[in-house]
């Protein structure tokens, strides 16, 4: 009777640490999941950034010929003017 007690003992307790060694494996699965979720949202979040920055420049740029170009314009019908007033002028 004690022996068939040992015997069920020890049964009961390799069937608790093949349990408790599934569920470790389980549990290792799922933070290496994690952490390669983790990593990839850090990528994205880079790339996010990296695009957010390009588009902020492209931005500028665009703003900077649009200045330019007003500057440009603003110049040459002043310079139109003027040429219409020295002509009134000399007149």
């Amino acid at each position: 009777m004690k022996q068939k007690i040992k015997h069920l003992s020890f049964q009961n307790l390799d069937k608790l640490t093949a349990l408790k060694k599934e569920q470790q494996i389980t549990l290792k699965n799922s933070e290496d999941e994690h952490r390669i979720e983790q990593r990839e949202l850090k990528q994205d979040v880079r790339a996010l950034k990296v695009a957010k920055k390009e588009q902020e420049v492209r931005q500028t740029e665009y703003i900077n010929e649009l200045v330019k170009s007003a500057q440009e314009e603003q110049s040459s019908i002043y310079k139109h003017y003027e040429r219409i007033s020295n002509e009134i002028q000399l007149k």
